[in-house]
């Protein structure tokens, strides 16, 4: 039995970054629904990252990207507005990749 419980504890533990990637967004996902309004889609986009990041879950510069897809996607802010804050020549390479408007 406890051989078992070692088992899967190690299993669990070796697993703990795809278990926070995939659970994460999951148990976050009432707050968007239950709360109307940009600052809950926000909210949620800011609890994502700060579990990402706490938890190292993704490296650290694709979770500062974040912000990046999910703020157009989600209706908080345009792209514009959004990689304005990513590079200070403004220039427009994201934009041009993918656009969201």
């Amino acid at each position: 039995m406890a051989n078992c419980c070692r088992n899967t504890l190690r299993f669990l533990l070796y697993y703990r970054n795809q278990w926070m990637l995939y659970l994460t967004p999951l148990l976050l996902l009432p707050l968007p629904l239950v709360v109307d309004g940009k600052a809950a889609m926000a909210g949620y986009c800011l609890l994502l990252m700060a579990t990402y990041w706490c938890t190292e879950a993704v490296p650290m510069p694709v979770t500062a990207l974040i912000p990046l897809f999910l703020f157009p996607m989600l209706g908080v802010l345009k792209i514009d507005e959004v990689v304005v804050n990513y590079s200070k020549s403004g220039s427009k390479v994201v934009y041009r990749l993918h656009d969201f408007n």
